[in-house]
């Protein structure tokens, strides 16, 4: 098994006073280095066997996190590739079990029209997604597959969008 662990990103909101306060945290998984394990995540997340190495990372991360700090908000980032596997419905389910909308998450541009999944597929695991109860937010919005189309077509399950600001 990988030795990864999550870090905890704090998200600010400013008022229109420009008075910061703390929204949620984004959970970053880490390996042991302290950075994004590329290479071992997506070939972990590969086949539903070796994505079960990312949910006990995650879940063991959000039970440590929810012990100590039981009163915040998380998201929880995911790859839509992940969908496709019933044992990451089994974790979501699990986890909106217990956490409630404490737990939101925050997919990924990556493999969004590609994949296991397929665009079509993935408008069902986005309703599926929403109807479970999660709040949904789109990361890196104009920079890959969540196109501003996309989020138009899904505009009454998202949340939250994260443009990506490429210079």
């Amino acid at each position: 098994m990988y030795n990864w662990h999550n870090v905890f990103q704090p998200i600010y909101q400013i008022d229109q006073n420009m008075n910061p306060r703390i929204d949620h945290y984004e959970m970053l998984l880490h390996d042991e280095n302290d950075k994004f394990p590329v290479h071992d995540f997506f070939s972990a997340i590969s086949t539903e066997e070796d994505n079960q190495k990312w949910i006990q990372a995650e879940a063991k991360s959000l039970e440590k996190l929810f012990s100590v700090y039981p009163n915040i908000n998380v998201s929880l980032n995911i790859e839509p590739i992940q969908f496709a596997y019933p044992s990451v419905w089994d974790f979501l389910h699990d986890i909106y079990n217990k956490y409630g909308q404490k737990v939101a998450l925050e997919i990924t541009e990556r493999q969004l029209q590609a994949g296991l999944l397929g665009a079509k597929k993935f408008d069902c695991s986005f309703q599926r997604i929403h109807d479970m109860g999660f709040r949904i937010a789109l990361d890196d919005v104009d920079s890959g597959s969540n196109s501003f189309e996309f989020i138009n077509h899904h505009v009454d399950r998202i949340d939250a969008v994260k443009l990506a600001l490429n210079f």
